[in-house]
């Protein structure tokens, strides 16, 4: 435990200095891959709402991208969609076990699912095969309970400065992430290396941890929209 903090501090040093001096127009010196996604299987629409949740963290609950998504199915498809979050600041996949029944409840479509920035984090994160056990029990669960909804794993932004000295293995969190996705036969969408590709400011992710609406609308949007129109078997206008 004394080790991990020691590092866990160091890390959160390495970061605050990082972000000290890096000009306002980095984004951390990561190499972008190309994503791994996984398509969505098809979705039928009949004459009852797509039902789409977000479930994950504040970068699901205090962002408007899920709202965005449905915005753009309603117009694009013209077809109802339904859009609700079970999310929360700080959460992760253990509370995500947790939470899971509130899901359940609400029986949806489609989940989107998003945990690894917070299991990542050294203060209250967990190691990557505590998060891989926590992450593939919400799946049994959904597999179980809801078994014509479909789950589609999601990984997020990048993390900078203090936020993300404190989250040193935040990349192989999110390549864990694909590559249950690519064991259980899931969607995925890998948002993580168009961050990384795109490129962030500081005005644009000022606390290191959270992307304003502009930079999602710009990074996650067009990708979201992407996928679920293709599984939807439509063609919507570009924008």
């Amino acid at each position: 435990m004394r080790r991990m903090v020691f590092w866990g501090g160091l890390a959160a040093l390495a970061g605050l200095l990082a972000f000290l001096v890096l000009p306002r127009s980095v984004a951390p010196v990561v190499q972008a891959s190309a994503p791994r996604d996984r398509p969505l299987a098809p979705i039928l629409a009949d004459s009852a709402p797509l039902h789409i949740l977000a479930f994950g963290t504040s970068l699901t609950a205090r962002n408007h991208w899920p709202d965005r998504l449905a915005a753009t199915l309603r117009a694009c498809l013209e077809h109802p969609v339904t859009l609700n979050r079970v999310a929360a600041p700080g959460a992760n996949a253990l509370w995500g076990v947790q939470a899971v029944e509130r899901v359940i409840a609400q029986a949806p479509d489609v989940v989107l699912i998003e945990f690894a920035i917070n299991d990542a984090d050294l203060r209250d994160g967990v190691s990557l095969t505590q998060a891989k056990t926590h992450l593939e029990m919400i799946l049994t669960r959904l597999r179980t309970e809801l078994p014509q909804t479909q789950p589609v794993l999601l990984t997020m932004s990048p993390a900078t400065g203090l936020r993300g000295g404190l989250r040193p293995r935040l990349a192989a969190h999110y390549a864990q992430v694909t590559e249950i996705a690519a064991a259980q036969g899931l969607a995925a969408i890998d948002l993580y290396p168009r961050w990384l590709a795109a490129g962030l400011t500081r005005e644009e992710m000022p606390d290191g941890l959270h992307p304003t609406d502009a930079a999602t609308a710009r990074v996650v949007d067009p990708a979201l929209r992407a996928a679920f129109v293709t599984a939807m078997g439509a063609t919507c206008p570009a924008g």
